[in-house]
């Protein structure tokens, strides 16, 4: 037993445990924690996403190049025609085996519409990201373009925007018509 001095308060006895200041200082702490790892994670998900989203439009519109090369380059007769204003363009392809397609312009894509005769159509759809300027060109009687001109967009171009500014990617598929319904010259002009 432990004597102490009469003028001495006695002594407690420290009991094994955390105060309610250490508890605090612990719990804020994991909080901090908690709330930055969460940040963290939901930024590597919009990255996901916008890695996703960026290699399903490059995915879609080099189908689309790919396809659009093959009907003009099957087609025999093309016809542009620019229709009115929330509609956009429309170009029409006849092919020598009858079958016409036709690509028109919507609000977020472009439609590939072809036909056959008898048959139901066939149709696709080709997303394209937001901003894209689609125009169909016909340069001279045998050549057809698809020009898409696409305004890249972030949260910091905004005001750019805004101001007509900006970065501009451009894609031009072009193409000949006729190419394939007509057998392929030498450079002398024979036949091969």
């Amino acid at each position: 037993m432990k004597f102490s001095h009469p003028l001495q308060p006695p002594q407690r006895q420290r009991r094994a445990g955390a105060s309610l200041t250490e508890l605090v200082i612990a719990l804020t702490l994991a909080a901090v924690v908690l709330g930055i790892s969460a940040s963290l994670i939901r930024s590597l998900f919009n990255a996901d996403r916008g890695a996703a989203l960026a290699i399903a439009e490059s995915t879609n519109l080099a189908r689309l190049s790919r396809i659009f090369r093959q009907d003009v380059h099957a087609a025999t007769t093309v016809e542009s025609v620019a229709m009115a204003a929330p509609l956009g363009q429309r170009l029409t392809l006849s092919t020598s085996t009858g079958e016409v397609i036709r690509y028109e312009t919507v609000a977020k894509g472009i439609n590939r519409i072809a036909e056959q005769d008898g048959q139901p159509p066939h149709r696709e759809f080709y997303r394209l990201p937001e901003l894209t300027q689609v125009v169909f060109l016909q340069e001279e009687p045998n050549r057809c373009t698809l020009q898409m001109r696409t305004r890249l967009v972030s949260s910091e171009q905004t005001a750019a925007i805004l101001t007509n500014q900006g970065r501009e990617r451009r894609l031009d598929v072009t193409a000949q018509v006729g190419w394939l319904a007509t057998p392929p010259r030498s450079p002398a002009g024979d036949v091969p």
